[in-house]
Order: C-alpha cells, then structure tokens, then sequence
C-alpha cells in the first residue's frame, strides 16, 4: 500500500511538473513584444504590457526584478490599463523593439496618476530614470504637456518598468511612438477641447450680458456654473488648468479634488430653485438644497481633511452625483408634465445630456465600456449640449417675462380707463350738482385763463347779465361791459 502511494506521488509531481514547465514555456513564448517600425507609427500598447498589484505598496525594482514576483506579472487584457480606486500600487512591465531608429516615447494618459517611477536599464542594472506625476513640481515632466511622456533609449530591444499609485481610478490609455506621432494624435483632443472651450465662452458671454441688461441673479447663477463646471471638465477629460496656478496649490487641488471639482453643482442647484419657481415647493427646494449645496461642501471638507481616504469617496461620490442629477432630471420632467411649466422643458433636455455624458464617463474609467475617443469625450459632448438647452431656457425665460410685462400692462391699462372713466363720472356728475345748485342759488361762477388772457362764464353767470350763451367778453376791456350793463339797470 505504502509502495502503491509513493508511486501514485511521483506520477502526480511529475504531471504538475510538466504542467508548470509548459506554462512557464508557454508564457515565454507568447512573450508580447512591442515592435515600433517607422517614426510616424503609434501603438496603443494596452493588450501587449504587464502588470502586477502591489496591495503593500512596499515592493521595490529589486523586488519585482526577481523570478518569483516576474512569474505572476499577468498580461492586460484590455486596451488600456484600468483598475477601480484602490489603495495598492501597480508594476507595469514594457517590452519594447525599436526598429524606427528613432528616440521614442511612453505616453500615459492620465493626469490622475499622482506617482510615477519609471525605470530603465543602464549597464545591466535598473535605475530610476524618471520621477513625475500630479503630485510631484512640474519640472518633474520628461516632456512639457498636459500628459507624462517616458523617454526610451534608441537601443533596439529593451523591458522597463513603471511603478503607479494614486488614490484615483486608474484608467491610461498607454501609446508607444516619436514625439511627432504622439504630439499629431494629441492634436485630435486638443481640438476638442478648444471646441468645449470656446462653446462655454459663448455661454458665458451671452448669459452675462443679459445680466447686465435684465439685472435678474438667476444670470448671476449660471455665470457662475459656466465658471465652475469648465474647470472641472477639464480635470476630468486630462486638462487640468489647475497647473497654471501657483505649485503648491495645484498640487493640492490633485490631492484633494472633490474641495473644488464639485463647486458647480451649488450654483446649478441655486439655478434650480429660482428659475423653476420652486420657493414655494418647500420639500423640492429642500431636496436640492442637501443635495446640491450641502453634500457637496461636506463631501469637499472631508476629502481636503483626509477624514476618509479618497480612494473611498469616490464611490459615494459617484453614487450621490448620479442620484443628483436623476433627481434634478425627474423633478423638471414632472414640473413640464404635470404643473405645466413650460419652461422646464429645456431643463429637462438639459439634464437628459449631462446624465448620459456623465453615465459614458463614469462607465469608461470604471473599465465596464470600452475605452474610445467618444466615450472618454462624452462628459464634454454632454455639458456642452446640456449648457445650450439651460441658454436656450433663459432665452425663453426673456421672452415669458416681455410677455408677462405686456399683459401686466395691458391689465395696468385697462385699470386706468377704468380708473379714468370712473373719475370723468364722479365729476360729471359733481358739475352738475354744482350747476343745478348755482341755478337754485342764482350763483354765477367765472375762469380766467392767464395764458390766453382769455375769460370764461358759466351758464349762471351770463343769465345773470342777460347775454347769449356764446357771448364772451372783452378781456382787455372788461370794464366797458360793466359799465354799459349798470347804466342800463
């Protein structure tokens, strides 16, 4: 039995040996190698890198270096390299051929990464070429962009790593070419980005001069969302104009990004109170106001203060925007449909775009859609149409006010005709009743009207001294009539 049983383990060791060589062999064969051939090729390398989590975050180049930690490097899957927040680093392996006899370059794409440690080999050891990332002086960039480009030497074939943390959702899209090629692919966004820029600058010039010309603050909200929600769309799409701001600020704004990224959503939820008249719809005011303004200077005041590490507010951010902008997307739909506001229409239409760019945007950088120029686009796409709508809103919001005017000046007309015909009345009949008495009273009245020199009897007053009903006197020698009608008497 014992002999059976030794023999039984031999069988299965050496099965498991064979087992393990063969993968081992497998993996060394399948070694993915990527081969850049002319100056004006770019790769998109995500489906041929290596990775390997680093949950301690303590693992050094020498410790990844080793066969033990090289055998559980895996083979990325997707077309760029995408994890959730988490508190672990990641070891990305390169293999690079370099048949262009050009100097090329590692482009990742993504302002969210904090630390970036790229090492290379020199004279058969690794060293540390390269120290950027958002967190790190500006001058710490091998190149001056928006992005961290990673030089690599002209040698032929060569493997280097790059070691990653950050607090954020790791989502870069990683490119292999010449400074020509990367800087030409890079023109394509850049275009867009110009073209959100410029659409926003639009908005806010038009909204801001009819604030200057109606005096109405729900102008002075938008202005302000315009300002807000610019910036924090660039953070998001990799231009963070943050940057240009004094260092040490900006390097806290990348720290701590839900203390300001979020600003827009106070002024779009005072915008929201006052231009759907909801001062009176105490529980919708209500609502927005916790969620829009209050949550978000809580959610700030805890990420700037650490309170909760930042990689476990952005679930809970991501949930309480998505709910937020359902919220605001359900209540205009039901002021349009069932308390017939008309012009929640457009805040409506408005809303329906930001969800879907913020739903394409939220969906790219978790991995669960595919990575392309649309849907890492789509929150621009979406708060750009979304601004339209909100402009065309306040647009329609003139028009309704020029019209409430117009009748309210109508009604103020037709209250003083009204007003004026009841007044004619009350002294018509006062000058009657001032006629019917001086004729009882045999009282006569006369006017003197300075400004024609002229005089004017009543009906009394030339019954009195006999004369036609259309006599008038000589003004200028009033007395000679007198002195006729008493010599007579």
């Amino acid at each position: 039995m014992t002999k059976a049983f030794k023999i039984i383990s031999k069988f299965l060791f050496y099965i498991l040996f064979i087992a393990a060589s063969s993968k081992i062999f497998a993996q060394t064969q399948k070694e993915n190698v990527i081969i850049i051939k002319t100056e004006s090729d770019l790769q998109l390398v995500g489906k041929k890198i290596y990775f390997l989590e680093d949950k301690s975050r303590s693992l050094t180049i020498e410790d990844i270096l080793i066969s033990e930690k090289q055998s559980v490097f895996s083979l990325n899957d997707k077309n760029i390299f995408i994890r959730k927040a988490s508190s672990s680093a990641f070891w990305l392996k390169f293999i690079v051929e370099n048949q262009s006899e050009k100097d090329l370059w590692i482009e990742l794409g993504s302002t969210y990464l904090w630390y970036i440690d790229y090492y290379t080999e020199i004279n058969g050891k690794y060293k540390l070429a390269v120290e950027t990332g958002s967190l790190r002086p500006k001058n710490s960039k091998a190149f001056a962009t928006n992005l961290f480009l990673l030089p690599l030497d002209r040698q032929k074939r060569q493997t280097v790593y790059v070691r990653l943390y950050t607090l954020r959702p790791v989502e870069v899209l990683i490119q292999i070419g010449s400074i020509i090629s990367i800087l030409q692919n890079k023109s394509k966004y850049d275009y867009v980005i110009s073209v959100f820029v410029g659409v926003m600058l639009i908005m806010f010039l038009y909204n801001l001069f009819l604030f200057l010309t109606i005096r109405d603050n729900l102008y002075l909200w938008y202005i302000g969302y315009i300002v807000t929600i610019v910036p924090s769309a660039m953070y998001a799409n990799n231009y963070p104009i943050i940057d240009f701001l004094e260092e040490s600020v900006a390097i806290s704004l990348h720290r701590h990004p839900f203390a300001w990224v979020n600003f827009s959503s106070i002024f779009i939820g005072l915008y929201a109170i006052y231009f759907l008249n909801l001062s009176k719809k105490i529980f919708l005011k209500r609502v927005i106001q916790i969620v829009s303004i209050y949550l978000t200077i809580l959610l700030g005041f805890v990420d700037y203060f650490e309170i909760f590490s930042h990689h476990l507010l952005i679930p809970i951010y991501q949930r309480v925007t998505l709910a937020h902008i359902l919220f605001l997307t359900g209540m205009s739909l039901y002021l349009w449909i069932y308390e017939k506001n008309s012009n929640a229409r457009f805040y409506f239409f408005g809303w329906i775009w930001f969800f879907l760019g913020l739903i394409g945007y939220f969906l790219t950088i978790n991995g669960l859609v595919d990575y392309n120029y649309l849907t890492r686009s789509s929150i621009l796409f979406g708060i750009a149409i979304e601004s339209l709508f909100f402009s065309l809103a306040l647009g329609d919001r003139i028009n309704i006010i020029r019209s409430e005017n117009l009748q309210l000046k109508t009604e103020q007309n037709e209250m003083l005709e009204i007003e004026v015909k009841k007044r004619t009345y009350e002294l018509t009949k006062a000058n009657e009743m001032l006629e019917q008495t001086n004729l009882v009273a045999r009282i006569g009245g006369w006017e003197w009207d300075v400004k024609t020199q002229s005089m004017h009897w009543s009906k009394i007053t030339k019954e009195i001294y006999e004369v036609e009903e259309g006599f008038q006197l000589n003004a200028t020698k009033p007395f000679f009539f007198f002195q006729k009608f008493f010599s007579s008497i």
